[in-house]
Formats: structure tokens, C-alpha cells, sequence
């Protein structure tokens, strides 16, 4: 393991020696992101700064103590965001259902989760930029972290996507609004379509990362399929480019969804601590976004809700309900920023479908379920803020500290090899 950062000239050779070596995070460390050791033994690093830290003045790595969090701001931080802004969605589309309209400010609502979903989201953007121009080992650590760490660089353009459906009716009214998000699509298009491809590649062909490894957290890299087919929807792009491209997205996910949720199925029961992880919601997010983008897509054709949706509505509510039977996991410390916000993006999501469907139905039964939804994915999100809010606070008194799954883990139970700067130096690394 290395520890990106200011590295003297001659620490490069023994640096070279040590990623051409087995020792590469990558191949011999494999952590899931839940903080669980997949494969390996040995954690090494380097000495970024002794004068800046004391804990790593020896060079070596010990359990539970971490270089600066702004050298290694995990990118599953932007999972904050992520839920906040599928709150501001979630309103947005119950403002459409009469019952909850008139009970409550949704607009009002909906707007202040968009303005602090957005200013969060902003913050870890600008946190991660300063990260990836002075610590870019550290991005390409979790670029190449095949089994996890990848699939959370979707985030960023997923919350680009996400603020552009969640955009406020009164600026979508402003021809301005409706063209900026119509240039957000086609950004995000472009990003998701070039991550895609590179991360596909693995799936077919990588020994590490293929599709029988898949984990929950690889339908990150399918979800921006979704919501790119309902901004697409919404904002016309088959009329404007004379291509159904919103159309395409759909069919793309829905593919993919069937094949990484097959593989997901077939080889969780060998993962020991799944049950109960937060990633495992991610399995109600893409299905739940894909209801509401049958739904805009099949808008000008009937009246009535798609067949399809109130199927995918059916496999989500299902799905929802075994997960949350199963147990989630709040009480212990969160293993990294944005641990248990995984529980609130995608009961964001499925409260989103669920108003959808009350608000095309119209009937007693679909609005009260839209309620049930929208209480317990309010309740999810007080849960997680006030068990993030606490585990900060350990951290500010420095009781506690912000793990990552990079490095070495509380719950690591393998054995570490320490190995100090001068054997480094040397190129004295046994293997």
C-alpha cells in the first residue's frame, strides 16, 4: 500500500519496486465496501509527510489510524448527497398527489433538500477535486479497486443527474432551465457512457472483477441508465434529436439490471457479512427510477400507469420489505463517510414511484401507500443523519475516525506486515 502525496525523488525507485511487486493494493488487499477483507495479507505504505503526522512517523501502517482525511476522502462520501437530493425528487413528485399537497409544503420541501443536497454535493466535489490534482494515487487506488471503490466514481454524474430531474418547477418554467438540463443529459450521457464502457470491460473479462463477483455495489454503475431516460423523457430529447435516446438508456439498463441482479443473487450467500448491509438497498434503486421513467416515457401514449411499472412496483415493494426484514445495521459505527446513506437513495427512489402511481391512480389505497412510503423513508433519513451526526461528533472529540476501505479496517482480522521506510528505500520487500 502507498500513500499518495509529496514523495522524494529517491523514495520513486523503492515506490516502483513496491506497486510492480505483489504487494499492489490491488491485487494482494482486496476490501469490500463494507470494510470486509475479500482477499490478502499484507498492508504496506509509505511515508507521505512525518512532520505532518505523527502516527505515521515510522512509515508503517497500524490498525485503526489513518493518514489525513483530506488525503484520502473516500468517494463514497458523495452518498450524503446522493440521499439528500432523492429526498428533493421524492417531494417534487408527491406534490402531484392531492391528499399530500394539501397537507404539506412539498414545494418548499423539495426545494430545501434540493439547495442542501446541491451545496453538499458541491462541497465533496471541490474536496475530491483538491484530491485528485494532489493525491491522485489515491484516485487511482479506488479506480483500480476492483471489486467496490470503482463503481462509487459514478456518483458525481449521478447527482448532476439527479438535480436536474429534482430541478424546481418554477425554474424548469424559464426556457433557460429547460435547455440546461437538456445540456446536463448530454454531459451526463457522455460520462456515463465512457465509465461504462471501461467498467463493462472488467465485468467481461477481469479475473477480479467479473460478473461472479458481482456485489451490490456494481448497480451503481448501471442506475445512471435510469435516471438518464427520465430526464430524457422530460425534457423531450427524442423530439429535440429525433432519436429516442431516453428510450435506449431504459432498455440498456433494464438488461443489465436482470444480469448483475442474477449474479448478485447467485453468489451473495458467500459473502458472510451481507445480510443486513446497506449496499444491498442499491438492488431496490435502478427498478424503482426505472417506474418512473416507463411512466414519463409512456406519458403521451395512455392515461393510464404502464403495465411494465406496476410490475417493477410489485418486485420493488417485495424487495423492500425482505431487506428491511432481514435486519438493517445502525447501531455500530459507520466503517466511511456515507456508510449508511445507502439506505436512503434508494427508499428515496421507491417513495418517488410509489407517488407516481398515486398520483396517475388517484385512488385511496395508492395514496396511502404513497404515505407509508414517504414516512418510512423520512424515518430512514432521521435514523442515518442522527447516527452520522454522532459518530462526527466522536470524531471531532477524537473518540472515533472516519475509516476508508483502502486501508486497514477495525474489523481486520488478517495479518499486517509492517514494513518500515528504510526497507523501502532499500527495496528490501520479502514477499
Amino acid at each position: 500500500m502507498r500513500i499518495p502525496g509529496e514523495i522524494e525523488d529517491k523514495d520513486q525507485g523503492a515506490l516502483h519496486a513496491l506497486r510492480s511487486s505483489d504487494y499492489n493494493l490491488n491485487t494482494r488487499r482486496q476490501i469490500d465496501c463494507d470494510g470486509n477483507v475479500l482477499n490478502g495479507s499484507n498492508v504496506t505504505c509509505l511515508e507521505e509527510n512525518r512532520s505532518r503526522d505523527h502516527s505515521w512517523s515510522d512509515g508503517t501502517i497500524t490498525l485503526g489510524r489513518y493518514p489525513p482525511f483530506s488525503r484520502r476522502l473516500p468517494n463514497t462520501s458523495f452518498g450524503i448527497s446522493m440521499g439528500l437530493v432523492g429526498h428533493a425528487i421524492m417531494w417534487k413528485f408527491a406534490s402531484d398527489v392531492d391528499f399530500i399537497a394539501n397537507s404539506i409544503d412539498t414545494k418548499v420541501l423539495s426545494f430545501s433538500f434540493w439547495v442542501v443536497g446541491f451545496v453538499v454535493g458541491l462541497c465533496f466535489f471541490c474536496m475530491y477535486a483538491h484530491k485528485i490534482c494532489f493525491h491522485s494515487l489515491w484516485v487511482m487506488d479506488e479506480y483500480r479497486d476492483a471489486n467496490n471503490r470503482m463503481h462509487f466514481l459514478n456518483m458525481p454524474h449521478l447527482i448532476m443527474l439527479m438535480l436536474a430531474i429534482s430541478l424546481p418547477d418554477e425554474m424548469i418554467l424559464l426556457g433557460a432551465a429547460k435547455q440546461t438540463q437538456r445540456v446536463v443529459w448530454i454531459i451526463g450521457f457522455l460520462i456515463q457512457t465512457v465509465l461504462s464502457q471501461n467498467i463493462y470491460k472488467q465485468w467481461l473479462f477481469s479475473n477480479a472483477s467479473n460478473i461472479s463477483c458481482a456485489r451490490p455495489q456494481f448497480l451503481l454503475s448501471i442506475v445512471g441508465w435510469f435516471f438518464l431516460a427520465t430526464l430524457g423523457a422530460t425534457t423531450d430529447i427524442e423530439e429535440v434529436y429525433g432519436i429516442a435516446l431516453p428510450t435506449f438508456c431504459l432498455g440498456i439498463g433494464i438488461m443489465l439490471y436482470l444480469i448483475i441482479t442474477f449474479a448478485i443473487f447467485n453468489g451473495i450467500h458467500n459473502d458472510s457479512n451481507a445480510k443486513g448491509s446497506p449496499a444491498l438497498f442499491l438492488i431496490i434503486a435502478p427498478p424503482s427510477i426505472g417506474i418512473n421513467a416507463f411512466e414519463q416515457i409512456a406519458a403521451d401514449q395512455s392515461d393510464q400507469f404502464p403495465l411494465i411499472s406496476k410490475l417493477l412496483l410489485g418486485w420493488c415493494l417485495s424487495m423492500a420489505f425482505l431487506l428491511i426484514s432481514i435486519g438493517p445495521h445502525i447501531v455500530k459505527k459507520p466503517a466511511f463517510p456515507g456508510f449508511y446513506w445507502a439506505y436512503v437513495f434508494p427508499l428515496a427512489a421507491l417513495a418517488s414511484a410509489t407517488t407516481r402511481y398515486a398520483s396517475v391512480e388517484k385512488t385511496i389505497t395508492t395514496q396511502t401507500m404513497a404515505i407509508s412510503m414517504i414516512v418510512l423513508a423520512v424515518l430512514v433519513l432521521i435514523i442515518v443523519f442522527v447516527r452520522t451526526c454522532i459518530h462526527a461528533f466522536q470524531v471531532f472529540q477524537g473518540s472515533g475516525e472516519w475509516g476508508d476501505p483502502l486501508l486497514s479496517e477495525p474489523r481486520l482480522t488478517t495479518q499486517v506486515q509492517h514494513i518500515s521506510h528504510a526497507d523501502l528505500e532499500n527495496g528490501q520487500v520479502a514477499s
